[in-house]
């Protein structure tokens, strides 16, 4: 996410935003994941932020809770914040995706730190945690971080901890908030998607159109995978049909 006004900084960190965001963060995500994933635990390790030291997350061997959740999270978010189905996780995508070869696609990673100029995709949340404070402690302050990269130099009260900042339901609520405050302001989901990322027309406006593209493949994936549980379920019920015949 580029840099926002204070103004608008300020807007969404309102009181009433960070009591739903504090208070219903635990409850939708165990809502969006419940049943889905056990979350690996975080290994021990420690990254510079250079190049020369710097570890990517392998394109094949990517869990699957990591690949999925900024996608579920941000579905269970729209739909708590009214914002139209898919949108914040094609977001998500535009602002975090990698391709993931296993799958064969591009996912939101919740483990994505961008700072001067590059993006970097780590294996863990502790690596991506200790990337920012390595970067903080040089002097860097324009980081964007998680999900849906929020920036922690012009959100410096998102978050109450940079776990928190990478969590990704709190990162989740506190885009949907934002995005949804710059709706309420232009009455546009369009150029509200333009002004998340950027309020310099040479920024938004090829932004806005990646969006668009993704969320049209965010429906398309969606219907599929309702298609794929509804055949999940109808089997389901054939088989415990057949077992209560015998």
């Amino acid at each position: 996410m580029a840099a926002m006004t204070r103004e608008a900084q300020n807007r969404s960190t309102s009181g009433l935003g960070r009591h739903v965001r504090r208070r219903g963060a635990m409850a939708l995500l165990a809502l969006a994941v419940a049943g889905a994933w056990s979350v690996e635990p975080a290994r021990a390790a420690s990254l510079d932020w250079s190049p020369s030291a710097l570890t990517k997350a392998p394109n094949d061997a990517a869990p699957d809770w990591e690949i999925h959740v900024c996608g579920k999270v941000a579905q269970v978010v729209e739909k708590v914040f009214g914002i139209p189905p898919e949108l914040l996780a094609a977001v998500a995508r535009a602002e975090s995706g990698r391709w993931v070869d296993s799958a064969k696609a591009s996912f939101a990673w919740p483990w994505t730190v961008t700072a001067e100029g590059q993006g970097r995709y780590f294996a863990t949340e502790h690596q991506a945690i200790d990337a920012v404070r390595r970067l903080r402690a040089r002097g860097t302050r324009n980081i964007d971080v998680g999900c849906l990269q929020i920036n922690m130099e012009y959100h410096p009260k998102a978050f109450p901890s940079l776990e928190a900042a990478f969590d990704p339901m709190e990162n989740a609520i506190y885009a949907a908030q934002f995005l949804t405050g710059l709706h309420a302001e232009t009455h546009s989901w369009t150029r509200a998607v333009e002004l998340y990322h950027s309020a310099n027309p040479a920024l938004h406006n090829r932004y806005v159109v990646n969006v668009g593209k993704i969320w049209f493949d965010e429906f398309r994936r969606a219907q599929a995978a309702e298609a794929a549980e509804r055949a999940r379920r109808l089997a389901m019920s054939k088989s415990e049909g057949l077992e209560d015949g015998q």
